[in-house]
């Protein structure tokens, strides 16, 4: 059986923020056990006006873990000047930390994964529905031989989560079952447990059918 899905890179992350990024995403995935705990940070510090306050209360709090984590994350924030490029490197560190974590998987010659991409599925654009206001996934990846697929979404905070976000993966799910695809994860990410987001989601009446919900006690085993 084959399945032909094309992923187009639309959206990238901004030059100025994944360069900063990328390096410490690599460095604070290397203490994967500890990924848990180091997006509860990132859900804590969220204020680019008093980011070392929420900082310093959350490395008292967590005084056990290694200390290249708390270096990495006090240098990274430390350099950034505008709140702008602040809020961008705490949602492109939750990419990362996602794209590092599906690539593993998806390593294999049949594997093709892209960041900020748009899918094609059998040659239908999606959304194929033109209503349907978002056209990209922030991360996905497919397996031509195993015919498996992921594809996510990544939010710091389960309130940026819109309507249109959830009709994109319920878009593609309902091409994904016409196909021969023999696996396929539709995964909502955020710095917060999955309770909160389960909660803001029953909040906005989402349809939540089909979908993954990964909090920060789940990101670490994703």
């Amino acid at each position: 059986m084959v399945v032909n899905i094309e992923l187009t890179p639309i959206e990238p992350i901004k030059p100025e923020i994944n360069n900063k990024t990328v390096p410490a995403a690599k460095i604070l995935y290397r203490h994967k056990d500890y990924l848990d705990i180091i997006c509860e940070g990132l859900m804590v510090i969220k204020h680019y006006e008093r980011w070392e306050e929420e900082f310093k209360n959350w490395q008292s709090a967590n005084d056990k873990i290694p200390k290249e984590i708390f270096d990495t994350l006090e240098n990274l924030f430390s350099k950034i000047k505008t709140e702008e490029i602040f809020n961008g490197v705490r949602g492109a560190l939750l990419e990362k930390f996602v794209e590092l974590s599906v690539s593993e998987r998806f390593n294999k010659p049949t594997s093709i994964k892209k960041a900020g991409c748009a899918v094609k599925i059998e040659r239908t654009n999606i959304p194929s529905d033109m209503s349907i206001y978002k056209k990209a996934f922030d991360y996905a990846a497919f397996d031509r031989s195993d015919l498996k697929s992921e594809f996510y979404e990544c939010k710091a905070s389960p309130q940026s989560f819109e309507k249109g976000n959830i009709d994109l993966f319920q878009n593609l799910k309902e091409h994904i079952d016409k196909s021969a695809m023999k696996s396929c994860v539709l995964g909502c990410v955020s710095y917060h447990n999955s309770r909160s987001i389960n909660q803001d989601f029953k909040r906005k009446k989402f349809n939540t059918e089909n979908l993954t919900i990964i909090g920060n006690k789940e990101i670490k085993n994703l």
